[in-house]
């Protein structure tokens, strides 16, 4: 939403929908900076933006709110991405093979449903889903240890059949994450 509109005020419109729904995510793109303390204080907004936005931008975005609004919900079971073959894309975590960074440029996510292509820093998905299991095991690879069924030298085989490489400085954290997902497997 913008801060001047042809009729109204961003920032009064902001507090009427706060009143009708607490938990709406409201994100304000505008060039009045001055805005940003109201917007943020008193509309409590998710983010607010100066223009000139990209695309990437509004994406980041809105995939924040996706991650935020799916650990707040039900946190075990889903991921929620905005792709390009199917806009807001929603994933059992099971489902998920592995992340795959392509030419620093986008995320590919390997899943039983096929592939989809987004955009985000595979340094953020390393972080967003380490707590589901999943581990860095190379710079451009976020992996699902519950698919990982050999490593052999520094290679990975998933059990889909696809190799992943497994950088020698993170081979040792690597091997010491899967035995602890495997231990923890066994004690479940």
């Amino acid at each position: 939403m913008d801060i001047i509109l042809q009729t109204e005020n961003g920032i009064d419109i902001g507090t009427q929908l706060r009143k009708l729904n607490a938990f709406t995510y409201i994100i304000y793109i505008t060039n009045y900076k001055q805005y940003h303390e109201t917007a943020h204080n008193n509309v409590h907004s998710f983010a607010f933006l100066t223009k000139p936005i990209s695309k990437k931008i509004i994406y980041k975005q809105l995939n924040d709110i996706l991650i935020y609004e799916s650990q707040n919900n039900d946190p075990l079971y889903i991921a929620r991405f905005i792709t390009y073959e199917q806009g807001l894309t929603e994933f059992n975590i099971d489902d998920i093979y592995f992340f795959e960074y392509i030419k620093k440029r986008y995320v590919k996510i390997c899943s039983k449903s096929g592939d989809y292509h987004f955009n985000e820093k595979i340094g953020n998905i390393d972080i967003d889903m380490a707590s589901y299991n999943f581990f860095m095991p190379h710079q451009s690879f976020v992996v699902n240890l519950k698919y990982v069924k050999d490593i052999k030298n520094y290679e990975l085989l998933m059990t889909n059949g696809i190799r992943i490489p497994l950088s020698q400085k993170r081979a040792v954290l690597f091997k010491n994450a899967l035995n602890n997902y495997l231990e923890k497997m066994l004690i479940l």
